[in-house]
């Protein structure tokens, strides 16, 4: 059963006064348990205690007194917090000396005194990492380069910076730190990739270690790079219907940059694309379709496109021929022998064969001795002869094609009409 106490009072003459009802009890009150958990973290020429509060034993906790020593069991009766009482369960002793070992208890008082002493712990102050840099600010400088200003972190750590490490970051993606030394605050990041929005961070280095990173610096956005771009053709004149044996090879470089270029070049003559080429690493080649480009001379020209990192650029014009294809033609007659006046039943068929497979002449072919006109679908026409065209004998008969913008003309072998009566 609890143990209840009454509360008495003695009046002017001696005798006793009962306080409240004749059955009222007041519970007895006692100094605190003594903390609990106590626990030593040691930092740079100080350490950090906390310890769980203990039960008040009915008067509440009105603070904490921490005892120092340098030996087990060798605390000190003067509290290292003086005559002020610790009011939260927490606190950290500072002004020590790193490397030296030190012992601590903590007692808890209230209204009816002192705790005895919580457990004890031991701790050896130490040199830390220092704190992180503040006030991280960055601005472009050129396209790959930006200049990163901080101001020294407020805590050493107990030893000398040694280094300060600038990291860059595309959103989340850390790029290769670049170190500085300890003596500035101000340094240049370079072999930043052109066009690029970056952040940075920078982290302050001593004999312990890396602080933690700073806040991350506002967003950089560097200027785009200028490039240049080569064209080289792989010959200086092709044939009409043979225009793949043309390739062309292109090399983007970016200016002040070390960053190779990609992306897409354009081959054009005027504003017609001949062909697409991706460019990686800044290199790409592509050839032409068969029968791309008419017959005739071109200026042909590299344009590449610009894209997020890089500006475009536009080749000089490289001189391109295209040579007339040579052409075969080949005459068909529907007989070798005619009645005169019945010419009509001859049928001159006439074929235009290409140089090359995928192209088809186009134009006129004639008849000699006939007035026949051909007009040539894909390659091949017919004509029929008029009466009385030819007269009783032989006739020797050829067909001349007379050629196109980008097919020569060519004659056909000679071939021979009977006319009889």
């Amino acid at each position: 059963m609890q143990r209840m106490n009454m509360l008495v009072a003695t009046n002017s003459v001696g005798s006793s006064v009962t306080s409240g009802p004749s059955n009222a009890v007041i519970p007895a009150v006692s100094a605190p348990a003594a903390p609990t958990g106590l626990n030593a973290v040691p930092g740079n020429a100080t350490v950090q205690l906390s310890w769980s509060a203990p039960v008040d034993n009915g008067s509440a906790i009105v603070g904490y007194n921490v005892y120092q020593g340098a030996s087990s069991g060798g605390e000190s009766a003067t509290p290292v917090n003086g005559s002020v009482l610790i009011a939260l369960p927490e606190v950290t002793v500072s002004g020590l000396t790193n490397g030296h070992t030190y012992y601590y208890k903590a007692k808890a008082v209230n209204a009816a005194g002192v705790s005895v002493a919580s457990n004890e712990v031991w701790a050896i102050p130490s040199p830390t990492v220092p704190g992180a840099p503040t006030s991280v600010s960055a601005s472009p400088f050129g396209n790959e380069s930006a200049v990163i200003s901080w101001a020294p972190p407020s805590s050493m750590g107990g030893s000398a910076i040694t280094a300060y490490a600038v990291t860059p970051y595309i959103g989340t993606s850390a790029h290769s730190a670049t170190m500085f030394s300890p003596t500035v605050t101000t340094g240049t990041v370079t072999g930043l990739i052109p066009g690029s929005a970056y952040t940075f961070t920078v982290e302050a280095l001593n004999a312990s270690g890396s602080s933690a990173p700073s806040a991350p610096s506002a967003v950089t956005l560097l200027p785009r790079a200028s490039t240049t771009v080569a064209l080289t053709l792989s010959v200086g004149k092709v044939t009409y219907g043979h225009e793949q044996n043309e390739r062309f090879w292109v090399t983007v470089a970016a200016r002040f940059s070390p960053v190779a270029p990609s992306g897409s070049v354009m081959i054009r003559k005027s504003t017609t694309t001949l062909c697409t080429i991706k460019v990686t690493n800044g290199l790409g080649s592509c050839a032409l379709p068969s029968a791309e480009l008419h017959a005739g001379s071109y200026g042909v020209y590299a344009s590449y496109e610009r894209n997020t990192n890089f500006v475009g650029s536009t080749s000089a014009k490289k001189a391109l021929a295209v040579d007339r294809a040579t052409t075969k033609t080949a005459l068909k007659l529907s007989a070798t022998t005619v009645t005169y006046g019945h010419e009509q039943n001859e049928r001159f068929s006439v074929t235009v064969t290409p140089q090359y497979a995928g192209t088809t002449p186009t134009g006129t072919v004639t008849v000699n001795g006939t007035p026949c006109r051909i007009s040539l679908s894909s390659g091949k026409g017919s004509c029929t002869a008029s009466a009385r065209t030819f007269r009783v004998g032989k006739h020797g008969l050829v067909a001349t094609y007379w050629g196109s913008s980008s097919f020569l003309g060519s004659k056909s072998s000679n071939k021979t009409l009977t006319t009889v009566k």
